[in-house]
């Protein structure tokens, strides 16, 4: 299969029709109808009661209902809404106290179930003690098939949250906030058109039985160019010195990043945890980050203040398209860290496969650049991001 042929192809498949873009979500048109997080965040809004939203506890009542988990009128005060709450080997997605119970839930759109359940069920088991009944549901695009063990969590697509919901939601609407009913109303729909994209459309059937054959080359021709792809990204690997040094910090890698489905890219990421001392206390820290007193945040926001007084969590990504070598430094959870890459002297600028999350790319190296020569660039950022701040 030849470059004119593989051109004429992708031409071709670019006049399929997709999705009109008059049926476009906000969160569609602004790239995030696959972000988890950007999920989680939503939900947990329309979660707390205490939030404008005037649609009380519907959606709670609905979820656990589609899980069905039965709860009476007085287990279902909220008192408190957390999302990505630290666990002992995790983070989970939301955590939801009311008076009798204890709600975790974990949340998937399109990734595997590869969480550690059990810990997250034993978490949730002991905050919730005596005195109240733990709830776990796994919130998921699609069910997980019969092969997955979910250690106890209730599995509930969300065609089934959203059908118990749009039947719950109508005799709260008189006194529901119009703007943010609205908003949900879109986070229904997008979350929808992901599963009616799923289905394949008479034309993308028609297009693949007229270019049966050349799509397969076109697949085989992908495959190797994967392979190439690997086989380099792990020759890079293979020359970082991850050993360190007294007084530098310590550095585990590499951790396999896949991410070929998404950006045709191959690649590994090294992890660093840092000490840091930016924040005196806790007022101040809570007051920089969240611009709130520290008694005011909720429990998640309030270990995570903790956490950026004592250490941060970075890694070195490095990723390989087939335009390109990419050295990205992010830091985990996500978090802005420009001011700290600016007290390294380390350049670097937002990275467009990420926005919005605090990625910032830092070199960008032609594809046909040697893995050595990327290996040195790499090398010297993770040294000077492991390099304590004094030592510098």
């Amino acid at each position: 299969m030849d470059f004119d042929e593989t051109e004429r192809l992708l031409k071709e498949f670019e006049d399929v029709p997709s999705l009109p873009e008059a049926e476009k979500t906000f969160m569609e048109i602004a790239d995030y109808p696959y972000w988890e997080r950007a999920a989680s965040n939503i939900l947990g809004f329309f979660l707390s009661p205490t939030n404008d939203h005037g649609l009380q506890d519907t959606m709670l009542e609905s979820l656990l209902a589609a899980a069905g988990q039965h709860a009476s009128e007085s287990e279902l005060d909220i008192e408190n809404v957390a999302r990505e709450t630290r666990t002992e080997s995790g983070f989970l997605d939301l955590v939801v106290d009311t008076s009798g119970l204890v709600v975790g839930i974990e949340n998937k759109i399109l990734a595997p179930v590869a969480n550690p359940l059990g810990e997250y069920g034993e978490w949730i088991k002991k905050r919730a003690g005596e005195r109240r009944r733990p709830v776990l549901i796994l919130l998921a695009l699609q069910r997980p098939g019969p092969g997955v063990n979910l250690k106890g969590f209730t599995p509930v697509t969300y065609e089934e949250f959203f059908s118990q919901l749009l039947r719950e939601i109508g005799p709260r609407l008189p006194t529901a906030n119009d703007r943010y009913v609205g908003y949900l109303l879109e986070f229904v729909r997008t979350i929808t058109n992901l599963n009616r994209r799923a289905e394949v459309s008479t034309a993308f059937r028609e297009f693949a039985k007229k270019n049966a054959e050349n799509l397969a080359k076109l697949e085989a021709q992908l495959e190797v160019l994967a392979q190439d792809m690997t086989d380099r990204v792990a020759s890079l690997s293979g020359k970082i010195k991850l050993a360190a040094t007294s007084p530098s910090y310590e550095v585990t890698g590499a951790v396999d990043r896949k991410e070929w489905s998404k950006h045709l890219a191959k690649g590994h990421r090294f992890e660093i945890v840092v000490p840091t001392d930016r924040y005196p206390d806790k007022e101040s820290a809570a007051q920089a980050i969240y611009g709130k007193p520290f008694n005011k945040l909720i429990p998640a926001h309030k270990a995570w203040v903790h956490m950026k007084m004592t250490a941060a969590k970075l890694a070195v990504g490095v990723y390989l398209s087939p335009a390109e070598w990419r050295i990205i430094v992010f830091q985990q959870p996500d978090g802005d860290i420009r001011e700290f890459l600016e007290d390294k002297g380390i350049q670097s600028s937002p990275d467009e496969w990420y926005p919005n999350t605090g990625h910032r790319l830092c070199f960008a190296l032609s594809f046909d650049a040697d893995a050595s020569e990327v290996a040195k660039k790499v090398q010297l950022l993770i040294d000077d991001l492991r390099q304590p701040q004094e030592s510098r």
